[in-house]
């Protein structure tokens, strides 16, 4: 269907793919930052549980601990602009579904 500007509209079909795609997207990096957080509470887990670990190896533990910090930080802005698009998509689609319901 055209629009009052002459470009074509998204089908109802377009927008389920679209939703479908944004929604495994968000799927997958929420699978992903939950496991980069089970995988950083592991190893302090490990590092605080050894005394002589956190010792011998605080400096490397600092470094280690920024960059698992950094990543998960990471992960979750990724996640949080995939669930902001998915949400872009589905009021996209829900203002053309009302569109098309006042055509007829």
């Amino acid at each position: 269907t055209a629009s009052s500007d002459g470009k074509q509209q998204p089908s109802s079909d377009d927008f389920k793919s679209q939703i479908a795609d944004a929604q495994g997207k968000v799927d997958l990096l929420s699978r992903e930052l939950d496991v980069a957080q089970k995988e950083y509470q592991l190893r302090a887990a490990a590092f605080y549980g050894d005394a002589g670990n956190r010792l011998r190896n605080a400096s490397s533990w600092d470094k280690e601990d920024a960059a698992y910090k950094e990543q998960i930080a990471a992960k979750q802005k990724d996640l949080d602009a995939a669930k902001h698009d998915l949400a872009d998509i589905q009021e996209q689609a829900r203002k053309a579904s009302m569109e098309h319901t006042k055509t007829f």
